[in-house]
């Protein structure tokens, strides 16, 4: 596969805001705007939220507002349920901001992230072909790996998402998730495979997942048929769907900054869980032909080699991690992966 196109033009993008607006956190709305305004002066702005939010998002220095009906949220995304799940309001929201885009690019952010650097253009302009498919720029949080701790396929990262307008629109024209589905393991058993970890979740699919693989389907690939589906043709369509259609990287490649999820970026826990850019051009080179530089070679078989301990551990000490998995113990779970597998760099 050959690589590289020029880099758009800022002027040729849409940025859609998408997610709820209160008098609390409309200052600082404002600001994201007035800072965003100062990045890409000639982008179109736009902020998506819903109709109860109309008071507190205008005057918020967008060049559009969209106003929807809220659908409500769904029961907790896990057994716990200590976090509902806003999938139906995300569709929803974004969807409705990307049909009011009139730009030839778009990105899909959420009210409470901050650009601070255009870095995903040209991460989009190295690795997106003129003849391939139409790939999208997303985080490597949290787009995880299923070969890790959690075995979730095609769970991309629905934090940002940079791509074509048109490939936007299709990834998110995407059903609801029905209320059996956000309940489903509640009269369901689990797959006989399932870890303490995917035992955890409450709905038949992941938030992240519910989008992606609607957007899979409709391009060929065989889906999930429950969250932790790890069938051979599953995990075949899970490497070819991310190698040819997405380009995962780091939060500072893409120059995305998202104060409420730090803890994740300083998680080692979370870093192994989750696929890295080295681990997305190790897909891109095996799943497309990409061509890879000496250096990137380098720190993909240290990353494997990183990733390949983690799982070893991660095997033996299985019967501690209903123990492990509670959150006074996270912080000497990252300590124990961070000392036997350390990072790479």
């Amino acid at each position: 596969m050959s690589g590289g196109i020029s880099r758009p033009e800022t002027r040729d993008i849409s940025f859609v805001l998408q997610g709820h607006v209160d008098e609390t956190g409309r200052g600082e709305l404002k600001e994201t705007i007035a800072r965003l305004r100062q990045l890409v002066p000639d982008s179109q702005i736009i902020v998506s939220t819903w109709e109860a939010c109309a008071g507190a998002a205008m005057e918020v220095g967008a060049d559009a507002v969209v106003l929807s009906r809220d659908p409500g949220a769904l029961p907790g995304i896990r057994i716990s349920g200590e976090t509902q799940n806003n999938v139906n309001r995300q569709i929803v929201s974004t969807r409705a901001g990307l049909e009011r885009s009139d730009r030839a690019f778009a990105v899909k952010l959420r009210v409470d992230e901050r650009l601070v650097s255009l870095g995903f253009l040209d991460l989009y302009a190295s690795y997106q072909s003129q003849a391939g498919p139409e790939r999208l720029v997303v985080p490597r949080l949290f787009t995880l790996d299923p070969t890790m701790f959690e075995q979730v396929p095609m769970h991309v990262s629905d934090w940002f998402q940079f791509g074509s307008t048109q490939a936007l629109r299709e990834y998110w024209d995407c059903p609801p998730m029905t209320p059996e589905q956000a309940v489903w393991y509640g009269s369901h058993s689990y797959a006989g495979h399932s870890t303490h970890l995917d035992r955890r979740f409450h709905c038949l699919f992941a938030v992240e997942q519910h989008l992606a693989m609607h957007y899979a389907r409709k391009l060929g690939f065989a889906v999930p048929r429950y969250h932790n589906d790890i069938r051979p043709e599953v995990m075949v369509a899970h490497r070819q769907f991310l190698a040819r259609h997405f380009i995962v990287a780091g939060l500072d490649q893409i120059g995305l900054s998202f104060a409420k999820y730090e803890w994740a970026e300083q998680s080692t826990f979370q870093d192994l869980n989750c696929l890295g850019f080295p681990d997305w051009l190790e897909l891109a080179a095996a799943e497309e032909g990409l061509e890879l530089t000496s250096e990137q070679r380098r720190l993909i078989a240290m990353r494997g080699k990183r990733k390949a301990l983690a799982r070893r551990l991660y095997r033996l000490a299985r019967p501690l991690w209903p123990a492990l998995s509670n959150p006074r113990a996270k912080s000497i779970v990252n300590l124990l992966l961070r000392r036997m597998a350390p990072p790479s760099r």
